[in-house]
């Protein structure tokens, strides 16, 4: 809490001149928000692979407009250090985790940071401390985790 010079003009009342702070940022720069994350040829993390066909494993496909199953809730964690990340289309039971080299929905849900770096974000996973990639480039393949950070575009949807 800070005070807004209560030392000065002498408020009445202090808990009428108090404002909150939050740095809800969960690193890097990005804010809570709905984003999607495309990697360096325009190809989304889409999980309408998991909707449909209950395929747990994060696939890629070329991005549409307003797909929600290619838009992805960051949700600040509790301490404001990381996020969850669910998916829109599907609702806020269903994220992202490290399957041990592959990155899944609907098996568990961790917390990832987004460093900023030149030409996007590096997502990585609190947990396993692996990263989302190396940008595959796969086109509408399994996207991995990995030990050396891939930079990935995390943008408002189209």
């Amino acid at each position: 809490m800070a005070g807004a010079n209560h030392d000065t003009h002498g408020a009445v009342d202090p808990a009428y001149h108090l404002w909150k702070f939050q740095v809800a940022s969960g690193g890097g720069g990005l804010t809570a928000g709905t984003y999607a994350i495309t990697d360096s040829g325009n190809w989304a993390l889409d999980g309408g692979f998991y909707y449909y066909n209950h395929n747990v494993d994060v696939e890629e496909s070329m991005q549409g407009t307003n797909n929600s199953y290619q838009q992805w809730q960051f949700v600040l964690s509790p301490d404001g250090s990381s996020f969850y990340i669910y998916n829109a289309g599907i609702g806020n039971s269903i994220g992202l985790s490290d399957g041990g080299g592959v990155l899944q929905i609907g098996v568990g849900i961790d917390t990832w940071t987004a460093a900023a770096v030149t030409g996007g974000y590096t997502p990585r996973n609190v947990r396993t401390g692996r990263y989302m990639g190396p940008d595959p480039a796969a086109q509408q393949g399994v996207v991995k985790t990995s030990s050396s950070p891939a930079t990935w575009s995390i943008h408002p949807p189209e």
